[in-house]
Parts: C-alpha cells; structure tokens; sequence
C-alpha cells in the first residue's frame, strides 16, 4: 500500500530542489512503487542526505550515449521526471541499501545546481495532470474500458494474488489510473517515458489503452510479462 504524504508541504520545504538518481533503463510513474538497490558511493550520500531531509528525489532516464560520462555529472538527462518519496528503506551491513520509491508527481528540470556533493542537485517544478474542459473522449467510459481490457490481462500479471492492483479502482482519477496500471505492463524505458511525458490525460489514456491491447496481442502469441520487477542494478 502507498505511503501518504503531503508532498504540497514537502515540495516547500525543499524549495523545488531535490537530487535525481539518473538510470540508463528505469523510468518511474506517479502511482507506481519500485525496489532500488543503492551500492554506489555516490549514492549512499544522496540516500543519508535524502533520509535526514524530505526524502524526496527524483528519477531521470539517461539519454543515449551516457556511457561515456556516467560516472561524472555530465551525463545528458531526460528534463521530464517523476518525483519519487523513499517510502522504505533497509541499510545493509556493507553500506548498501534497498529501498522502496514511490512516484508521487511528474515534474521538470529548470537547472542543475552546482555543488561540491557527488551526486546531482536539481531545481524542478511540479507537474499537474492536464484536462482541457470540452474532452475528446467520454471519460467515465474510457475509465471502464481500460479496466475492462485490463481486466483481460490480469490474470498473466500474477497480481491478483499479490494483491497489488485491486480489481476495481473507481477511486482514481482517469490520469491516475492510466499510471497506475502502465506501471504493471512491463514497458520498455522509452515506453513508459512517453507515458511520463503525456500531461493530457485523454491522450495519455489513448496511449495506455493502445499498450494494453498491444500487450493482449503479445500473450495470444505467447509474450510473457514479468512482474514485479526486480531490484535495480543500482
């Protein structure tokens, strides 16, 4: 179950500025909880200054070609990112960690600060869900028709055991519930960034429908899907 918090509050308090974790093949949604293994050094220090502050960071996919800078902070970043709260943690005997992030907001990089910490600091605004006022979509249908549909793809999750995705979420909103269950799909990292990136909530509902019927098509011809996902590679 998520954690809840007031991130309005936290956001303040931080004054918009948090560190990114940047990963090669890691996108996270709001709505989406994700296990990360924290081993670099680099790292263990943004994690201890995020444990003893709001402990908020954000996650940031690598652009192409960030092999040749990643151990620097030259590495070129996607600005689109999702704001991540560290729900849990375990610190392990050698100083590693595991812990647990959960998407809360979509967000944007204005600019990198420059500081003498390791890792990168960013100074991000907040991203809000777009509805424009005359939908090109009947809305309540389109939130019955991506559970339905979802519904069909349920059982090749292995979730319902789990209890990780009720059968039933009337309670979120037509954007939430587009992340939320875009989240279990097993995306690759470009296509749940085109999901991040979608501010309009009709599209980015035409978009998750359009990946679940894609991934129906992919287990009639015996795709498999995983999930949860494993612990990152860092």
């Amino acid at each position: 179950m998520a954690t809840i918090i007031n991130l309005t509050e936290k956001w303040r308090e931080c004054d918009g500025t948090i560190p990114i974790f940047p990963l090669p093949d890691t996108v996270l949604l709001p709505q989406e909880v994700v296990p990360l293994h924290i081993f670099e050094p680099r790292y263990r220090q943004m994690l201890n200054d995020v444990r003893s502050s709001q402990r908020l960071m954000g996650m940031a996919l690598l652009k192409p070609g960030w092999e040749v800078n990643y151990d620097t902070k030259e590495a070129a970043v996607h600005s689109q990112i999702c704001i991540g709260y560290v729900a849990a943690d375990q610190q392990l005997s050698d100083g590693r960690s595991l812990i647990i992030l959960q998407g809360v907001s979509r967000g944007v990089i204005e600019r990198e600060l420059d500081t003498d910490d390791p890792y990168r600091l960013m100074r991000c605004r907040l991203i809000s869900d777009r509805q424009v006022n005359e939908p090109s979509i009947d809305r309540a249908h389109r939130h019955r028709e991506l559970m339905n549909r979802y519904l069909q793809l349920l059982p090749k999750l292995n979730l319902a055991e789990a209890g990780m995705v009720p059968t039933e979420r009337n309670d979120l909103s037509l954007g939430a519930l587009c992340d939320l269950l875009a989240s279990t799909l097993s995306l690759s990292a470009d296509e749940k960034l085109n999901v991040l990136q979608e501010i309009d909530v009709d599209e980015r509902s035409e978009l998750v429908l359009r990946l679940i019927k894609q991934r129906l098509r992919s287990e009639l011809h015996g795709g498999k899907l995983e999930f949860p996902p494993r612990f990152s590679k860092n």
